[in-house]
């Protein structure tokens, strides 16, 4: 090296930091060509005021911003930002947010025209009353899932005609309105009187472990439904006006307990057969008029309750659901018990009232845990001897038949507290009653 050319080095360019400003409360570096901010930022910890506008550091928020938890307020006007970083919520101290002249996409866009500070409420993990009304979003994004404190979220006044299904995951959630939104069908049926706008979040939740979506006028079961395929244990989709189920349905792997009464059903769906886990059916006020041969299949099933439908008789098939405790077929044409009632012994209740029976198999009186059975309103005649061995029995109702006498074995009914037999054309009561 010559002498003298050490005055024509280059001198290395020294990285700044601004650490050291450890007690800067107001920074301006407004119309520079800033694309980056140091990490550093975050340990200006008094720093109150930052104005950055007119700096080219889109088009995401720079999420290093978000590390500087006591800022009050934050000018970011024209800095080509198109989209805000979730962190923008541990800013729970601004005041007051600039982000005029950016791109912003949806739904932060929409959030900033209606309130600035709507940015931070959004993306606030901790807070718990949101007002999201009036905001002209068209989709709900699926981040909602985050804000997990929420008990209140207004949605109203918006363009919404669904919802994600992450708003399911807001099991905080106790008030939500919806008033004003272009819903679709499905969800405004959900969400009508008496249940309300909060119904749609359990409909949503797949925690949700007992749904009532009765009297919601659905001719078809909901799609959404089979998000609910792993945890849903009691379903009620009564008084509505399905005819059929998808087959899809049978993949309620955890449904114990279905409700469909008041429906418009002429047999009992054939995906209903595929789920032999299920323990309750219960199917009154339809027009079902038989019950299949492969209902053998429902072998874990306590309970089958189809009150008012069109059956005539009660088929060998059943008689093999040896889990059986609830049978009740009342208000329907039934003239015919298949003599195989006998090996149904756990079953507990028979309710067989208002139908059109003439006599009862003997064999009933095999049911040894019977307790309630209820005959009332028939054609009647007589009555089985064997019903004196059903020595658990509570309640026997035998009114508005045709019976003439009562077999002497009653009097062995030691359990019974309620004997019903009015209306009948009997001359003479068996000793030991």
């Amino acid at each position: 090296m010559l002498p003298g050319d050490e005055a024509h080095r280059p001198v290395p360019e020294r990285k700044t930091s601004i650490d050291n400003l450890a007690n800067l409360r107001f920074l301006d570096v407004s119309f520079n060509n800033i694309v980056d901010l140091p990490a550093s930022i975050k340990n200006l910890r008094h720093l109150e005021r930052l104005n950055l506008a007119f700096n080219p550091l889109g088009p995401l928020l720079p999420a290093t911003i978000c590390s500087c938890t006591n800022l009050v307020e934050l000018n970011m006007d024209f800095c080509d930002i198109v989209s805000v970083p979730m962190e923008i919520g541990h800013l729970q101290l601004l005041e007051g947010l600039q982000m005029d002249g950016n791109p912003l996409e949806a739904p932060w866009g929409a959030l900033y025209a209606r309130d600035p500070l709507l940015l931070v409420g959004f993306a606030d993990m901790d807070v718990i009353r949101l007002d999201l009304s009036g905001c002209h979003l068209d989709e709900l994004p699926s981040s909602i899932s985050r804000l997990t404190n929420l008990t209140d979220l207004d949605l109203s006044k918006n363009d919404l005609q669904s919802l994600p299904v992450e708003l399911g995951a807001l099991s905080n959630l106790k008030k939500l309105n919806l008033d004003d939104c272009p819903l679709a069908d499905s969800f405004q049926k959900i969400r009508a009187a008496p249940f309300g706008d909060i119904a749609v979040v359990g409909f949503l939740s797949t925690e949700t472990l007992a749904l009532d979506l009765s009297s919601r006028g659905f001719a078809e079961v909901p799609q959404l439904l089979m998000r609910h395929t792993l945890n849903l244990v009691e379903l009620s989709l009564a008084r509505n006006k399905l005819a059929s189920l998808p087959f899809s349905f049978c993949e309620l792997a955890s449904l114990k307990v279905l409700v469909l009464d008041e429906n418009q059903f002429v047999h009992i769906p054939p995906c209903i057969l595929s789920m032999p886990w299920l323990r309750e059916l219960h199917m009154s006020h339809n027009v079902v008029d038989e019950l299949p041969e492969t209902i053998v299949s429902l072998h874990s099933l306590t309970h089958l309750v189809m009150d008012s439908n069109a059956l005539k008789e009660v088929p060998e098939a059943v008689m093999r659901l040896q889990s059986l405790e609830v049978l009740a077929l009342p208000n329907n044409g039934i003239c015919l018990v298949d003599p195989g009632i006998g090996r149904l012994s756990r079953l507990r209740v028979l309710d067989l009232q208002c139908n059109s029976l003439e006599a009862i198999p003997e064999s009933v009186g095999l049911c040894s845990s019977l307790e309630v059975l209820e005959l009332r309103i028939n054609s009647l005649q007589s009555v089985p001897s064997s019903i004196s061995d059903c020595q658990q029995l509570k309640v026997l109702s035998l009114s508005n038949n045709s019976i003439y006498k009562l077999p002497l074995s009653f009097g062995r009914l030691k359990n019974l507290q309620s004997l019903k037999l009015g209306s009948n054309f009997i001359y003479s009561m068996p000793h030991g009653l």
